[in-house]
């Protein structure tokens, strides 16, 4: 968040930073949309979204406001507070990325312990498959177990016509 917002220097121009990221439990971002977040479940609170916050840093610490007057008045009226927002989305919402890359996706029907975390598609060798995927504990850490599977049937090997059986009545032409 430190590069984000230092990266956010204009002169006078309007700046917008975007981003998306997947799980994040106790990081920096975690940490920043903190106030949009329900501690308990985890989620996103949804009265929440959109809602503009302001913030100015002192010293690597964020102050958090509901304006940038109220962050003047402490920290002066030179003290440039930045103001930010967090809109919840699902991957879903993504049309452009699930255009591009449509191999990876959270598996949100998620019923059973059997059932994959991930689901998505891929083409091997020119041929479509389907991806289940598991996330399995090892010795050296998690991992991703996969599974694939084709979209369509593979077609069944052709078989030999089988001569027809002899009948001895019949008349054998030499």
């Amino acid at each position: 968040m430190t590069r984000l917002n230092s990266q956010n220097r204009n002169s006078g121009s309007f700046c917008l930073d975007a981003g998306q990221c997947r799980e994040f439990v106790a990081t920096r971002l975690r940490r920043f949309i903190d106030w949009w977040i329900d501690p308990d479940t985890g989620l996103a609170i949804q009265e929440r979204s959109g809602v503009l916050r302001w913030f100015v840093r002192v010293l690597d610490e964020l102050h958090w406001a509901d304006s940038a007057a109220e962050l003047r008045e402490p920290f002066g009226a030179d003290s440039e507070p930045k103001s930010v927002t967090f809109i919840p989305a699902r991957l879903s919402d993504n049309r452009i990325l699930l255009e591009k890359d449509p191999a990876y996706f959270r598996n949100e029907r998620r019923a059973k312990d059997t059932h994959p975390e991930y689901t998505g598609q891929c083409v091997i060798d020119g041929r479509s498959y389907w991806i289940s995927a598991w996330i399995k504990e090892g010795q050296t850490g998690k991992f991703f177990s996969l599974a694939f599977k084709p979209k369509e049937p593979t077609p069944k090997p052709a078989t030999k016509a089988q001569p027809a059986a002899y009948d001895s009545e019949d008349d054998i032409a030499f």
